[in-house]
């Protein structure tokens, strides 16, 4: 099931007024560069198998939650901050972040048996981040792991 958020309404504004000028070709606002004139970044990558690396994870969910908009003592929070599925190799690409440090979110396919994670980066200066994210499926309900850490079973 893939999942789907609405964009930001100030990017479909520029957008508009980018139209407007007919300066699509030459606008002042490259890829380095929010509407603000702020930097951004672009983290992009392959999220993987973690038993075997070479096989990637096709169709997870990868995005950059919100940050909470707190205003009149609500606490409000829009679509994700950049989001993307990843391609049948586990590519993906998360655009625009800000420099800040941002939690990546990587929600796996359903019914794959993997787990999702969570994964902090920082952004500290305008250049674009190569990561590999790799996912775990959890061990089988009878693991008897615990029977190895502790043979005696307690006793």
């Amino acid at each position: 099931m893939r999942r789907s958020h609405a964009s930001p309404d100030r990017w479909c504004a520029l957008i508009a007024a980018c139209v407007a000028a007919a300066c699509c070709s030459s606008c002042e606002f490259g890829s380095d560069a929010d509407p603000d004139g702020e930097p951004q970044v672009t983290v992009f990558g392959t999220v993987v198998d973690a038993a075997d690396p070479s096989v990637g994870v096709a169709d997870a969910y990868v995005y950059v939650p919100p940050r909470p908009l707190r205003s009149a003592g609500t606490v409000r929070a829009d679509s994700p901050l950049a989001e993307d599925h990843t391609t049948d190799t586990g590519g993906y690409r998360l655009e625009g972040l800000s420099l800040a440090t941002h939690t990546i979110v990587v929600e796996p396919p359903e019914g794959s048996g993997f787990v999702g994670v969570e994964i902090e980066v920082t952004a500290s200066e305008a250049v674009d981040i190569k990561m590999r994210i790799a996912l775990r499926r959890p061990p089988p309900a009878n693991d008897s792991t615990a029977d190895l850490l502790d043979p005696t079973g307690g006793i």
